[in-house]
Order: structure tokens, then sequence, then C-alpha cells
């Protein structure tokens, strides 16, 4: 591998693609990049990527399990089936993306569990600049949970047999603000749509059952939500089975939960629940968006400035 190659990153995006961060967050922009696996500094990053998520798929073997340096390698190059997209920003600007307190918390946390590889992962991202990175994949002539799934949403939608799906995974270290994670997404998804050349592509991506119950028992415990039992300890399933049934409390989930927000802006729709491995005992939320060749995917207008109280 060699040292150093100069760093090439796609244009900054103009204003008009740029979501608005939340009020109390200074504005910023950010750009994705790929990582040159044939560059050893920037192999490295995508091995503390790889490490710190549970969202990078091996494109050998379809599973969340750490990746060999060939199957790393592959990841990183991409093909014309899975392409990964990071932002990458000043180190020296990590804090105006991601709320230090709650990333520090996050690596203590790890060194208490003993896990030093996610101590050393997260410590790597942050002297890197690396926020995260968004993945996009066709697994379904290789992975039988992948053709399931896919088999399942054309029916679903009523899309046709022949409709390419692509997965979607977006990961962030945690305490990511949700303005960078949009960002990321959008741009990647806008890059994917310009290698499109004649047919639509629908785009998927699945929020975990545990991050979803995890959601509602914070705002349970926030006093934010209700959700009645006759159980003795709330169960993730009676969770999922009251926000199925109650739309308010299922907003309040998704309005929380940052990969469903992110989704919501994004132009995804809800797609309802699916099993998303066969081994899996509780259905994830399904969010999905037909993707058009060249589509660009801009973020929702805003709402005029009210009008002065003369």
């Amino acid at each position: 591998m060699t040292e150093a190659t100069p760093q090439t990153t796609l244009p900054k995006p103009v204003a008009s693609e740029v979501a608005s961060p939340p009020e109390n967050v200074v504005k910023t922009e950010v750009s994705i990049r790929t990582l040159n696996p044939e560059i050893s500094k920037e192999f490295a990053m995508g091995r503390a990527a790889d490490h710190a998520s549970l969202e990078a798929i091996n494109p050998n073997e379809y599973s969340h399990d750490a990746m060999k340096d060939k199957e790393l390698n592959n990841w990183l190059k991409g093909d014309d089936r899975n392409m990964t997209r990071f932002v990458i920003v000043d180190p020296e600007k990590f804090g105006e993306y991601v709320d230090l307190v709650a990333f520090h918390q996050a690596i203590e946390d790890a060194r208490k569990a003993g896990d030093q590889k996610q101590v050393d992962a997260l410590k790597t991202m942050e002297k890197e600049g690396i926020l995260g990175f968004t993945y996009l994949y066709n697994h379904e002539d290789a992975d039988p949970d992948f053709k399931r799934r896919a088999g399942v949403l054309r029916e679903k939608m009523s899309l046709p047999e022949d409709r390419e799906i692509r997965e979607m995974n977006f990961w962030f270290v945690p305490g990511t603000k949700d303005a960078p994670v949009e960002q990321g997404a959008r741009l990647t998804l806008t890059e994917f749509a310009s290698t499109l050349t004649q047919e639509e592509t629908t785009t998927v991506m699945f929020a975990d059952s545990e991050d979803v119950t995890d959601t509602a028992r914070e705002l349970i415990e926030k006093k934010e939500l209700t959700i009645e039992t006759k159980e003795k300890r709330l169960s993730d399933r009676a969770i999922l089975e009251s926000l199925a049934a109650n739309k308010d409390q299922h907003e309040k989930v998704v309005n929380r939960f940052q990969d469903t927000k992110v989704l919501k802006k994004l132009g995804f729709e809800d797609g309802g629940e699916m099993i998303y491995a066969k081994k899996d005992k509780l259905p994830s939320w399904m969010y999905f968006r037909t993707i058009f060749p060249n589509t660009h995917l801009t973020p929702p207008a805003s709402p005029p400035p009210p009008t002065p109280v003369a």
C-alpha cells in the first residue's frame, strides 16, 4: 500500500441541497467521498468504520461480521452492486457535527464493556474526522434473505418483478447531529441516481426493531409516550404492537428516532413492518423510495417566514 495520494472529494453541495440544521446548531455543509484501500491511512480509516459500526455489510459473506482485509478492500472499492460513501470533515470541526458529550460517553461505555477495538475505532474516527457512511447494495443474487425481502417489497408495493431493489444503510458515530446524516445520505442517493441510465430503482432501508423499541422506551421514561400493558414488564413485542395500532404513538417514535426522521426528510415512504432476517423474532420497520435516473434529491422547501405583526 502507498502512503500518500492527493485527496479527492465531490464538490460541496450548493445552498439548495443543504438541509437546515436544528436552530441551536451552527449551519454546516458536508461532502461525500470514497476511501482508497490502496492508501494505508485510508484503509485504516475504513477498518475503523467497520469495527465501530454494525451496519457495514461484508460484500463477500453478506453478514455484519468484521471483515478480513480482502473483504474490506472490496467494500471500500465498491462495484456495480455495492456503493459506499463516507462523510469526512475537518477533525478540528468535529464538534460542529457531533455532540461530543454523547460521543465520548459511547467511548467510555465501550471501555467499561472491555471492548478495546470499539474504543480504538471511535478514537480513530474522531482523529480523522470520519462522521460515518451511507451504503447502497444489491445482494439479491447471492443472499437468500435479501431475495426474500425484495420479493415481499415488490409484492407489497405492486412493483414490477424485474424492478431492481437496492437496500440502504447509513451509520454515523454516536452523537452525530441530524443535518450531516441527512446531507450525507442525500448526496449519496443523488450520486447513485446519476449512475442510472434507463431504469428506476427502488431503494429500501430498515429501522431495526431494537432501535425502535429503545427509542420508545426513552420516550416512555420521559413521560412523552404511554403504552398500556397487562404484562409485568413491558416487552418489545408489546411496544411494537402498540405502535402499529396507534398512529400518534407511531409518529412520536418516528419523529424522535434519527434514522426514521432522516428517511422521512429524504422522501422515503413508510412501508410497514417486515421480518428482516428469517432468524429474527420481531419485525423491522421498512421505508422505501423509488430513485429515477438523475434524480436530484433536493430537500423540501422551507416554510415562508411568519408575517410580522404590525
